[in-house]
């Protein structure tokens, strides 16, 4: 019969915190953000095409907050890495596939590159530094 060792808080559990709070304040920044703004925030969703635009923008805003804070507090982290994927991907080709805006390219980059963030927390978890199991 083997005892269950209980894991000290390690040097790896401090990064995985940081990279969490890194990602998830990109997310609750732009939540809030779409909060704040909702006129603007939905005219530029329908200067873009899409079409049922209030709900895309209360599903945007839920899945930001929602994501981002399962991925700050590591409670249910794998939930909220995928609803700030399915939230990123769409958006991204939405409103970043413009290869002639210099911006739109920096934007694309940076939403692939936190893209490969959330796919690497979703894959190691959030650590021993957390809220809840």
């Amino acid at each position: 019969m083997t005892k269950m060792i209980k894991r000290k808080i390690k040097y790896d559990d401090y990064v995985l915190l940081l990279s969490r709070i890194f990602i998830s304040g990109i997310f609750l920044m732009a939540g809030i953000n779409k909060i704040m703004n909702p006129s603007l925030i939905k005219d530029y969703m329908a200067s873009a095409g899409m079409v049922g635009v209030e709900l895309f923008y209360y599903s945007a805003v839920i899945f930001l907050m929602a994501g981002g804070l399962f991925i700050l507090t590591g409670y249910k982290l794998e939930v909220g890495a995928l609803m700030l994927a399915m939230f990123l991907i769409p958006a991204t080709l939405i409103f970043h596939l413009d290869f002639t805006s210099g911006a739109q390219i920096i934007s694309l980059q940076k939403n692939i590159a936190i893209l490969g963030g959330l796919f690497a927390l979703y894959t190691v978890g959030p650590g021993k530094i957390k809220l809840g199991k």
